[in-house]
């Protein structure tokens, strides 16, 4: 027997399997072991179809094993993916890549394992597929299998065999052929592209049924033909019996003799005619009824009066603003602390000869100074040089009897640029009057007074020192 095959994967695309002639078909069901995206994206697609339509199939695993251990791995993913399956011909190991059996790719060529190492990774696989209860086979090129068949042939008939020989007329395998893939490039209706053509040259469907695997049920067994009954034996033929004589023939009866017609009756006389009766009168027409007077059109009701517009609610009266929360009284400032007494000015060092410098801009008028809060008693300043005339203070408020400053010394005459005409010599400022001597500060009142008076006399200091550095530079030069 032979019948005629295709197997099929993802390349064929979407099959349409109520038109495919096929006896049966080789499905891919993966490849490899590493993830769930090496699961042929058309598996349970190819699986349904053709079990919908009568098409018996069989699945297969594309190897990339280089061990044993791998190829339990694959057939660990192999059994996980096709749980729940029942495919009627084998479960196959494709082992075909360069790198296992010898050949190039991609312009690269390899040697290929020993045959001690292909045989390991095929049994690894297949042996751990057949003790999950499944019919197993071995895919391979002509050529490799057959030099593994050379090898051990015992260990390769054990299973069946799907050998690829393209363009042969029959496959150069010197064992038993399960199934011969003989072309790449078929066509079958219902798919759109080439699919790879096969024969089965055993009936895998009865042969998995009778041995109980791939989770098929049993085939129910047919029932006993009865035992035909026996035919009864024929009765005899039962002895004529004689036949009787014949009576003699009756006497015929004389003929009666014919009675005499009877006489006709005569015609009655016919009855005369009824005279006919006169036609009624005719009843006269009923005079016509005189129509109906019609009636008056109703008077039209007068429209309704519009009701007036209803007068408009007065607004509100706005409600009075609540009264503003009286401020709380504010919390007394804690008194400050004193400020630290300032360091000395270092003594200035001997300016050195002095180059001829523009003529000095005029230093600008300062501002006045807020009112100070109450210096603490300062140290004598240094000798400061000639402070321009400033603005008079606005009156501050009596600061504590601080000493009296000691009359600065006047500036010494800076000596004459040489060369260049010498700069006029700057007059001196006039002495600064003393301040006058300030009241004792009164007791602070609790209170923010003190710690913004504080605050002031601070910036008035500090102002102070920067207005003094400003003139002795401009006075130097």
């Amino acid at each position: 027997m032979r019948k005629q095959g295709i197997d099929v994967s993802y390349v064929q695309g979407a099959i349409d399997w109520s038109a495919v002639t096929a006896d049966f078909a080789m499905i891919r069901a993966c490849y490899g072991w590493d993830n769930d995206r090496q699961i042929d994206s058309r598996l349970y697609e190819n699986a349904r179809g053709a079990k919908e339509n009568g098409t018996p199939y069989g699945l297969f695993h594309y190897s990339y094993a280089r061990t044993p251990d791998d190829a339990l791995k694959e057939a660990d993913f192999f059994l996980r993916v096709i749980k729940g399956l029942k495919p009627e011909y084998p479960v196959a190991y494709d082992f075909e890549e360069p790198f296992q059996i010898g050949g190039s790719r991609g312009g690269i060529s390899y040697a290929g394992m020993e045959p001690a190492q292909q045989l390991a990774i095929i049994d690894a696989f297949l042996q751990r597929v057949e003790q999950a209860g499944y019919f197993a086979a071995i895919y391979m090129p002509a050529a490799a299998l057959t030099r593994l068949y050379r090898y051990a042939p015992a260990r390769i008939a054990r299973y069946a065999v799907w050998v690829a020989h393209i363009g042969a007329a029959s496959p150069a395998y010197p064992g038993n052929v399960g199934i011969w893939q003989y072309s790449w490039t078929g066509r079958v209706p219902g798919i759109a592209v080439d699919v790879d053509l096969d024969y089965a040259y055993q009936d895998f469907p009865a042969i998995i049924r009778a041995a109980g695997l791939n989770h098929l049920d049993p085939l129910p067994e047919p029932e006993p033909n009865p035992e035909p009954e026996p035919d009864p034996e024929p009765e005899p033929d039962p002895e004529p019996e004689p036949d009787p004589e014949p009576e003699p023939d009756p006497e015929p009866e004389p003929d009666p003799e014919p009675e005499p017609d009877p006489e006709p009756e005569p015609d009655p006389e016919p009855e005369p005619d009824p005279e006919p009766e006169p036609d009624p009168e005719p009843e006269p027409d009923p005079e016509p009824e005189p129509d109906p007077e019609p009636e008056p059109d109703p008077e039209p009701e007068p429209d309704p009066e519009p009701e007036p517009d209803p007068e408009p609610e007065p607004d509100p009266e706005p409600e009075p603003d609540p009264e503003p929360e009286p401020d709380p009284e504010p919390e007394p400032d804690p008194e400050p602390e004193p400020d630290p007494e300032p360091e000395p000015d270092p003594e200035p060092e001997p300016d050195p000869e002095p180059e001829p410098d523009p003529e000095p801009e005029p230093d600008p008028e300062p501002e006045p100074d807020p009112e100070p809060e109450p210096d603490p008693e300062p140290e004598p300043d240094p000798e400061p040089e000639p402070d321009p005339e400033p603005e008079p203070d606005p009156e501050p408020e009596p600061d504590p009897e601080p000493e009296p400053d000691p009359e600065p010394e006047p500036d010494p005459e800076p000596e004459p640029d040489p060369e260049p005409e010498p700069d006029p010599e700057p007059e001196p400022d006039p002495e600064p009057e003393p301040d006058p001597e300030p009241e004792p500060d009164p007791e602070p009142n609790p209170g923010g007074g003190c710690l913004i008076f504080g605050f002031i006399g601070m910036i008035t200091g500090a102002a102070r020192t920067a207005f003094r550095s400003v003139r002795r530079f401009f006075t130097r030069r």
